[in-house]
């Protein structure tokens, strides 16, 4: 099984994602199989990606030689379907996959299933900070350790004498208690993204 990464017509994107168009016409060069895994990028008339995404599995094929008379030597007819399944190899290499694309986390989650970006980055939340001063991140580190309910974490870079600080933590709840301690720290600004919560993806800001 394999992944692909495809274009897709924004005159089409609507009737796929419908349920209305359950089929793909496609050059085989990419060696396409049943249950081949098709993420399909819209893409519009000028040739640039919308952004949008969806995911879908190869259910069943056809080549040249199968319907010499009705398919075009070179090229596959496919019926396509929701994925029934992500097997562990997939969901370990996909989001890698989609950063090597420049497919952005939150949309990669709305084609793939909330529960498969769980499964990799479970509720995923980034905290930015800007501190005046060197980071000492040993000391940085040895808080976060005591509050963070679920893990975390942290890259800090300096850049003169104006420190930059990133910290990922898994926990809704995490958020507010690395905030409050990052603000103990003297550290003032503070941002916060959450990618996506167990009810919804959301982003905001504490000030």
């Amino acid at each position: 099984m394999t992944i692909h990464f495809l274009k897709l017509s924004d005159k089409f994107y609507e009737d796929v994602k419908n349920g209305t168009k359950t089929f793909e016409i496609r050059k085989d060069d990419r060696g396409f199989a049943v249950k081949d895994k098709l993420i399909l990028r819209e893409v519009a008339s000028d040739g640039g990606y919308t952004g949008r995404l969806c995911a879908y599995e190869v259910k069943y094929i056809i080549h040249h030689q199968d319907f010499p008379s009705g398919i075009p030597e070179g090229y596959v007819v496919m019926s396509i379907g929701p994925v029934t399944e992500w097997d562990e190899y997939e969901r370990t290499q996909l989001p890698q996959m989609a950063e090597e694309q420049g497919i952005d986390r939150v949309w990669l989650a709305l084609a793939v299933g909330e529960e498969m970006f769980r499964s990799k980055f479970s509720e995923h939340y980034h905290i930015t900070a800007y501190y005046d001063g060197v980071i000492l991140q040993p000391e940085f580190e040895l808080g976060l350790k005591e509050i963070c309910k679920r893990g975390y974490k942290f890259r800090g870079n300096t850049r003169d004498i104006v420190s930059v600080i990133e910290i990922d933590v898994s926990l809704e709840s995490d958020v507010g208690r690395v905030i409050a301690y990052l603000r103990s720290k003297g550290v003032e600004k503070t941002i916060s993204a959450a990618y996506c919560t167990e009810q919804k993806f959301s982003t905001g800001s504490i000030q």
